[in-house]
């Protein structure tokens, strides 16, 4: 099955949510300051991932940021209270 993908997702990727957890290093405030640093491409990703609805694959060329960009991901969907399997 095809990915699905919902836009309006990624433009409330760093909005507030309850959870019932903190992990730490997942701070929403940080994440969106670090979102900033990362390049046109990498902020591609992270919101093609955010707005995914069922699975994203993030793929490149080597030494284009692939692994910098899973590790974001990663915290900015904990820090949003959701579940993450890398495979």
């Amino acid at each position: 099955e095809a990915p699905k993908f919902d836009p309006k997702v990624a433009q409330s990727m760093f909005q507030p949510v309850q959870t019932s957890y903190q992990v730490p290093g997942c701070d929403l405030d940080d994440l969106c300051m670090e979102y900033c640093d990362l390049n046109k491409d990498q902020q591609s990703a992270a919101a093609l991932v955010m707005s995914s609805e069922n699975y994203a694959l993030i793929q490149g060329l080597p030494g284009t940021g692939k692994t910098s960009s899973i590790a974001f991901v990663v915290r900015l969907l904990l820090a949003r209270g959701k579940r993450v399997l890398i495979t």
